[in-house]
């Protein structure tokens, strides 16, 4: 008993070590890479901007207007591309930090466990509330799956705002 005791304490205490480097090395990417992400959403809104309003003052000009509005649609889908990848490669670490953690809440709540593995398991719950795992730009938002909705939806308010403009122009 003692010995399966340790063997599953061990295993804990690798797993929680596991889990602390993995929330440093999103520590270090946030620091290290903040003005990189910010720079890569930007850039990225600006180019749809731009395309937009080169797509508005193309429409009534006598070249040909599908052709265009085809390359400028091209465009676009790099420009979101390039923030839809990021996104979904931190949105990959979130899924994987809630199943380490019902299995630790798991452990906690098995009470025909020893003591010494369970005050482990609750060791480990408090080092999900230091790291978190999720990338951010300079904590004003988290890089996720919804920052591509958000990237979209002020991509498609700053169309219509174009849109009027245009129309006064």
């Amino acid at each position: 008993m003692d010995g399966d005791e340790d063997d599953v304490a061990t295993k804990l205490h690798d797993l929680a070590a596991l889990y602390y480097d993995a929330g440093e090395i999103c520590s270090s990417i946030n620091n290290v890479f903040n003005f990189y992400i910010l720079m890569i959403l930007t850039s990225s809104f600006a180019h749809v901007i731009v395309i937009e309003w080169v797509a508005l003052r193309s429409y009534g000009s006598k070249g040909d207007f599908k052709v265009n509005v085809m390359k400028i649609t091209i465009w676009c889908i790099k420009c979101v591309y390039t923030v839809l990848t990021l996104c979904i490669t931190c949105e990959k670490l979130l899924p994987v930090r809630n199943d380490i953690k019902t299995l630790v809440n798991e452990v906690i709540m098995d009470y025909d466990r020893p003591p010494r593995v369970r005050r482990l398991a609750k060791a480990f719950m408090e080092l999900f509330e230091v790291c978190n795992l999720k990338v951010s730009v300079y904590d004003m938002f988290q890089v996720d799956g919804a920052l591509i909705f958000k990237f979209l939806s002020i991509c498609t308010t700053y169309l219509i705002v174009l849109i009027q403009i245009y129309h006064f122009v």
